[in-house]
This record gives C-alpha cells, sequence and structure tokens, in this order.
C-alpha cells in the first residue's frame, strides 16, 4: 500500500516524462499548462500543487519553479546538481533536496570519485543556503553510502512525504 493510500490523502499524480533528445526547458510550457489545467479542473488549489523529480525529473523541476515561481507550493528534488544560483523565483518555492553521498553523476572529467561525491553534496548544501539567503525555505538529507539509483530509490521516505503532505 503506498504512502498515500495508507494516509487516506486524495491526491492526483501526474507524471510526465521528458524523452531522452528533449530538455526540460523546451517542454515547461507544455507542464506548465498541463498542470494548472488539471489542477484547476479538479479544484486543486496552488498550495497543494507539488513538484517532484529525481536525477533529470530533478533538472526539470528546477525549471519549472524558476520559469513559473508560482505553479507549486513545494518541491521535492533528489540526486540532482543544483542550478547555478537561486533567484527570488526559486526561493518562492520550498524545497526539499535529497543527495546520496556517494553520488557522483555529473562529476568532471578526471575527478577522483570521491570528490566528485563530495563537491556535489556541498553544491547542494550550498545551494539550500543560498535559497535561505534569498528569502526562501530549503531542506536539505544527505542520504550515507548512496550513489545516484540508491538516493533516487531510498529518498522519498515517509519522513519526506510527511513534510510534503504537512503531516
Amino acid at each position: 500500500m503506498s504512502y498515500i493510500e495508507r494516509n487516506g490523502i486524495n491526491a492526483l499524480v501526474l507524471a510526465p516524462q521528458s524523452p531522452a533528445e528533449k530538455s526540460w526547458g523546451a517542454l515547461g510550457g507544455t507542464v506548465n499548462a498541463l498542470v494548472s489545467r488539471i489542477a484547476t479542473e479538479n479544484g486543486v488549489p496552488p498550495a497543494w500543487v507539488f513538484l517532484m523529480g529525481e536525477s533529470k525529473g530533478a533538472v526539470g523541476v528546477w525549471s519549472l519553479a524558476e520559469r513559473y515561481p508560482d505553479l507549486a507550493a513545494k518541491a521535492v528534488v533528489m540526486a540532482s546538481n543544483p542550478p547555478k544560483s537561486a533567484s527570488k523565483n526559486l526561493a518562492k518555492t520550498e524545497f526539499f533536496i535529497i543527495i546520496g553521498d556517494s553520488d557522483t553523476v555529473g562529476a568532471e572529467k578526471g575527478q577522483k570519485k570521491s570528490e566528485a561525491a563530495a563537491n556535489k553534496v556541498w553544491k547542494n548544501e550550498d545551494f539550500a543556503a543560498q535559497l535561505q539567503a534569498a528569502g526562501g525555505e530549503a531542506h536539505i538529507m544527505v542520504l550515507k553510502d548512496c550513489d545516484h539509483q540508491a538516493t533516487a530509490k531510498n529518498g522519498l521516505s515517509d519522513a519526506v512525504l510527511d513534510w510534503l503532505f504537512g503531516k
């Protein structure tokens, strides 16, 4: 039984996928229109629209939150490198950032795996601080002994979903 079923939560779940040859930036307008339309048609207030993504999907979440700051109230991003800098638009969405301490995806060429993983954790911690400095709210969870795939598999815990749904 899923978290949503166990907790008696009424939810609409949309899971758009980005084709490998397209970037989320190119699809942002379409996804924004889809989410906005379905939320409006079903009476879902903006405070109850959440974004979630892992890896490339997290890049899509960052992009949507930046381009459409009133689309969602909260977002969960897992196994992702954050944008280069936090903006006022991103600060309008409350973020929960989940990163594995052994995640080396996106490492620079020739970089040692341990350095790459530590750098990725640092980038996410720094970005959470930037969001807070811009007036936003950001939480970060570093998963011990988790690489890219394990972060995506283990990151969405009941504690994170409790935060998302305000429990």
